[in-house]
């Protein structure tokens, strides 16, 4: 996925051409988002969900967009051609974390729903820590976790981390979790502020970009299905991103 922000700062309407280049993709749809005096993204049936004003196919073509009046269009460039509805994880989302402790870093963290990525990176620093957390209901009894890299990761320090975590939850409290290393040149993991917010009770290395995590079979006993997948990047190196894919 790919997005774009435009923002027409003049009085008249606007119209531009987008030409986007270098995608990783050829093929897929583009949803276009729109917040001016005339058009918005909310239906009124709903006050959390937002909609497309238009839905048009991309084959990188020229995309032509009229921004209203002070206003602004969100562009999302999504390669779903590539994803079946049976890939995709049907677990409830019950919520969603974030964690920036170098907060003003430029580094990030961010899950996208409509495929079940997550986006980690540092943006231009060297050295920072991004933690996403899905809290879910109903948790498959396996994962895939499919990993892309958009450069070398480089290692600052002996806390460089890529890592995966899982948290069970029993009852009214979380109570055990699972740590899988992707890049750890330290024994220890950075701290997740949720779940049960200490070191991992099983460790597991893993050093392929594409690894199954065996959610019951390392889930405590009279486990109803509630966990927290985390997903962790740390001191990675200037520009560096790790993009994470859930598949069941």
């Amino acid at each position: 996925m790919s997005c774009v922000l435009l923002w027409n700062r003049d009085e008249s309407p606007q119209n531009t051409e987008l030409i986007l280049e270098n995608l990783p993709f050829d093929e897929g749809k583009v949803e276009i988002y729109l917040i001016d005096d005339e058009t918005y993204s909310y239906p009124e049936e709903s006050k959390f969900d937002i909609v497309p004003y238009k839905t048009i196919a991309f084959d990188n073509s020229p995309i032509e967009i009229e921004v209203g009046s002070y206003g602004f269009a969100y562009i999302k460039v999504l390669n779903e051609d590539k994803i079946t509805e049976d890939e995709l994880p049907d677990a409830r989302i019950i919520r969603k974390y974030h964690y920036y402790p170098n907060r003003g870093s430029g580094n990030y963290a961010e899950f996208n729903k409509s495929d079940w990525s997550l986006w980690l990176g540092m943006g231009e620093v060297k050295e920072a820590l991004s933690i996403v957390g899905i809290e879910l209901e109903d948790a498959a009894d396996k994962y895939t976790i499919h990993i892309d890299t958009t450069k070398e990761i480089d290692k600052y320090g002996k806390d460089a981390y890529v890592g995966v975590r899982i948290d069970y939850k029993t009852g009214e409290s979380y109570v055990k979790a699972v740590e899988y290393h992707i890049i750890c040149d330290n024994t220890t993991a950075p701290e997740v502020p949720w779940g049960t917010t200490a070191k991992a009770d099983i460790v597991n290395k893993v050093q392929e970009n594409e690894f199954i995590i065996d959610i019951l079979g390392n889930a405590p006993e009279d486990w109803e299905g509630k966990a927290i997948l985390t997903f962790e990047l740390q001191n990675s190196g200037e520009d560096s991103e790790v993009v994470f894919r859930v598949r069941e």
